[in-house]
């Protein structure tokens, strides 16, 4: 500290005596060797060996990391900047000085730091062209930090430097008050040292800039002005730059070089009664642009010219953006309170300001085509992805989806139109992809009206101020400003629409680019019948499948059906040839034949009944029945077939029942396939019920009138749940074909698996409907339900 104090005062007479001293005592350690290094540089620096000097600083350097002292190797990057600075070669005490802050600031070398800061300083001022607002910004840094560590030589060199910067601006009270500050610690430093240690150090702290020009000049060189045709050149070779994020990072260079503020903001108005957005920020936030600020803003939109004013001691000049009398934005820039801006600053943010309108409207037109060509290619993109998706459901998401992100829309919808023209909100999305409340929608039903009447776009940029929608209660009460919404057609048929608004961000104003939506539109009407076209198709060759399936099946089981009792027959045959067969057997042989010919023709009938039924070949003769006729027959000739298996038949018919209208025997036929079905699959011993009743509810009912209900209950093996889906289908048997085994009533036979298809359809043709309850091991319970016939008036003159 003592060879520094030396070094500063330039006393290098007692330096040298106090090197010779240390070299007696024979000192060899690295870390000895190291200091005489910096000793024997700054003694030749007294001398004005520079080169001998830097020479020691830089071997003093190499010892430094060899010993890894980190602090001795920030003073030999000081040193070595310090001396480049004595000799003029600037450019190199700048490289130096940029390690040692590095350093500094790395090893939290406070001091060593703040002395970095002062010396890049008077590097900075010897560039003519160097801003002085940016420099006396780390001056006033420096001061402030030198006067908390007590570090009145630093102090009094900030203190100095900012003097007389001041007094190159010619801003007289500033430079009095600095002039002023410098002076009071001078006295305190000179306190009590002898006259002649009194002029070196007033030397040291460049006392005689105060009064001399010429020694001014030696520490501040002369500024050089920047002209108008400077600037232009400036800002329009901006124009050749290729990306506009070169041309943003070239403006904030611009700024913070030749206007000198670190701390601005340009914003950009997209029209007149929009808020406006950071086109480019530096260090300043909307929230410090308070209440405050809001008349000075005012001013300048009614002016159109640049306001100066003052807040908190930070000085504020707001600079009009403005093409003809539009204002197209504006430039906020606000110092840290060093100084008021100067008429040769206000000079150049006016010609800025100008040039810079004509650069942004050039920029703009290019952001504009550049946005274009993204969003086309985005479309291109989107179109590919969406024409992929085969789910409707997940097609109609993504459609809103990359409609948001096409648009910039904060929340987007696809709504569709049921049957009976309502509308169905499918789709509710955020721009973040969260669903909205279904229950708290808020969006416009007047828009939405008006595209479903008009079957066109719709789109507003300021619902609340559009005079087509100023009756509309949801606009005005939901503040709605930009809203898009259109019709999706399908087949020249309104299939749905897509809606966009800015609910959630009701201030930011959405410009829709129609043109691209309407692309968009036609893209998605082509997905969405894309979609449907291959559902279509998809559920078509399902059927295919099912067909070939049954076919496959059905050649199975009638080959089996029409094989079991062909063979009997044949069999039975050569029984009947032996003349020597007795009667009673030869009449047992017949019966067998018998029964095995009626399965055949049962088979035959059934096929030849379903075959007619599916063509429409049958007619039917329609004449009143009375319900519990038709049931009576079933039972009687049902009655005996479920004796032979033990079973109790029960008939339930209730009271007053009125006629249904149909034929007598395709009913009775149908009726009894069920009553036959419950046979085969009921246990022995078991209960099967023959019923009928009116419909108690109304999904009971057919054509939703009052209907008549004929129930068949067994106690059975049941159907597995899920086979109920199946069972109506033709040729189809719950039962594996490789268990099958024919017959008509036999537990758990099987047949062509025709007969409830049979049934349905005639139930069908008659107005009705057929369904089943059934529980696996419990039972099954068929249900019929027709329509009661309709009452006719008699002409006159009939009895």
């Amino acid at each position: 500290n003592y060879c520094f104090w030396l070094v500063i005062s330039r006393n290098y007479n007692e330096l040298n005596s106090i090197i010779r001293q240390i070299k007696k005592e024979k000192i060899d350690t690295s870390l000895e060797k190291e200091f005489m290094y910096q000793l024997h540089g700054w003694a030749a620096r007294g001398e004005k060996k520079y080169s001998l000097a830097i020479s020691n600083f830089k071997k003093a350097g190499t010892l430094a990391k060899k010993n890894q002292n980190e602090y001795a190797l920030t003073m030999s990057y000081l040193n070595i900047a310090d001396t480049y600075y004595i000799a003029k070669e600037y450019k190199q005490a700048e490289i130096h000085c940029e390690q040692a802050h590095a350093m500094a600031v790395k090893n939290e070398f406070l001091r060593w730091d703040n002395y970095a800061r002062v010396l890049e300083v008077k590097i900075l001022l010897r560039k003519a062209d160097m801003n002085l607002r940016t420099v006396i910004r780390k001056l006033l840094k420096a001061e402030t930090i030198a006067k908390k560590m007590k570090d009145w030589n630093l102090q009094c060199e900030s203190l100095i430097l900012i003097t007389l910067i001041y007094r190159t601006l010619h801003l007289k009270n500033l430079e009095y008050k600095f002039r002023r500050n410098y002076n009071r610690k001078l006295d305190v430093v000179l306190r009590g040292l002898a006259e002649d240690d009194q002029q070196i150090i007033k030397t040291i702290f460049h006392y005689d800039a105060l009064h001399s020009s010429s020694a001014l000049r030696q520490i501040i060189e002369a500024r050089i002005s920047v002209s108008p045709a400077k600037l232009q050149h400036y800002f329009f070779d901006l124009l050749h730059l290729s990306s506009v994020h070169q041309i943003r990072f070239y403006l904030k260079k611009y700024i913070l070089d030749v206007v000198g503020i670190d701390k601005f903001g340009i914003i950009l108005y997209k029209n007149k009664d929009s808020e406006g957005e950071f086109w480019i920020n530096n260090q300043l936030a909307k929230t410090e642009l308070t209440s405050i600020h809001q008349s000075y803003f005012e001013k300048l939109r009614t002016e159109l010219e640049c306001q100066y004013y003052t807040v908190k001691g930070q000085h504020f000049c707001l600079v009009p953006l403005k093409l003809k009398n539009d204002l197209e934005g504006i430039v906020i820039l606000s110092d840290w309170g060093e100084y008021p801006f100067t008429k040769s600053e206000k000079l150049i943010i006016k010609l800025s300001g100008f040039y810079l309108t004509i650069i942004l409207k050039k920029i703009g037109e290019y952001e504009e085509v550049l946005e274009q060509r993204e969003q086309l290619s985005n479309l291109i993109t989107i179109s590919r992805d969406i024409l992929q998706i085969m789910n409707l459901d997940e097609l109609k998401k993504q459609i809103t989806l990359n409609a948001i992100r096409l648009s910039g829309a904060e929340r987007g919808f696809f709504i569709n139109l049921d049957e009976n023209k309502n509308f169905v909100f499918d789709v509710a999305l955020l721009s973040t992809g969260e669903k909205i409340d279904k229950d708290n929608l808020k969006i416009s039903k007047t828009v939405l009206k008006d595209a479903y009447e008009s079957k066109v776009a719709m789109n507003t940029f300021d619902a609340v101020e559009d005079q087509r929608f100023s009756d509309s209660e949801s606009i005005q009460r939901n503040n709605l400003r930009s809203v898009y919404c259109s019709p999706l057609n399908m087949h020249n048929e309104i299939f749905g629409f897509l809606y966009l608004d800015n609910l959630t961000s009701m201030n930011k104003v959405i410009r829709f680019n129609e043109k691209l939506l309407e692309i968009f539109i036609l893209m998605a009407e082509t997905a969405i019948k894309n979609s449907i076209d291959f559902e279509k198709l998809s559920i078509a060759n399902q059927e295919l499948l099912k067909i070939d399936q049954e076919r496959a099946q059905f050649i199975n089981i009638s080959s089996h059906e029409f094989n079991t009792p062909i063979q009997t027959l044949k069999s039975y045959i050569s029984i009947l040839r032996d003349p020597e067969t007795p009667e009673n057997v030869r009449q047992n042989t017949m019966n067998i034949m018998e029964r095995n010919v009626d399965r055949l023709l049962h088979a035959i009938n059934n096929i030849l009944q379903m075959n007619a039924l599916g063509t429409r070949g049958i007619q039917f003769e329609k004449e009143l029945i009375d319900p519990g006729d038709i049931l009576k027959i079933v039972y009687e000739e049902t009655l005996a077939l479920a004796e032979t298996r033990k079973q109790k038949l029960i008939l339930k018919i209730a009271q007053g029942l009125k006629p249904i209208s149909g034929e007598r025997i395709t009913l009775i036929n149908g009726i009894k396939n069920l009553v036959l079905n419950a046979i085969k699959f009921t246990d022995d011993y078991g209960e099967i019920t023959i019923g009928a009743r009116k419909s108690r509810f109304r999904k009971e009912e057919s054509d939703d009138k009052e209907s008549l209900i004929i129930y068949i209950k067994d106690t059975g093996i049941g159907i597995p749940s899920y086979e109920l889906d199946n069972i109506f289908r033709e040729f189809y048997e719950v039962a594996d074909i490789k268990a099958h085994h024919s017959g008509v009533t036999e537990f758990k036979s099987s047949g062509l698996g025709l007969g409830l298809p049979i049934t349905k359809t005639i139930v069908g043709h008659y107005g009705g409907k057929m369904w089943v309850k059934s529980v696996k091991g419990e039972g099954s319970t068929f249900f019929i339900s027709l329509p009661f016939a309709k009452k006719t008036r008699k002409k006159k003159g009939e009895k």
